[in-house]
C-alpha cells in the first residue's frame, strides 16, 4: 500500500478518485480512510499480480497526465 499526494491536481481527493475509476477503471481510496496524515492523498494497494500492478500504474499515469494537461489549459 502506498499513499500518493494529489493535492496539486484537483480541489478534492474524491475528484481524483472518481476520475481514476470513471476514465481508467482503477480503484483507489482516500488516504483519510487510514489516518488524518492521509489528507490530500489517495491510497493505492498492490495486493494483486505484477501484471495487474503494471497495467494499473500505466492507467494511473495516463489519468494524472490528462488531469495535468487540463489544468494547464
Amino acid at each position: 500500500m502506498v499513499l500518493v499526494c494529489v493535492s496539486n491536481l484537483l480541489t478534492y481527493v474524491s475528484e481524483v478518485k472518481n476520475f481514476l475509476i470513471n476514465t481508467q477503471k482503477v480503484g483507489t481510496l482516500p488516504g483519510t480512510n487510514f489516518s488524518q496524515q492521509g489528507m490530500d492523498h489517495i491510497r493505492i494497494s498492490f495486493a494483486t499480480s505484477r501484471d495487474n500492478i503494471t497495467e494499473g500504474m500505466a492507467r494511473i499515469r495516463n489519468a494524472l497526465n490528462e488531469i495535468s494537461s487540463r489544468k494547464a489549459s
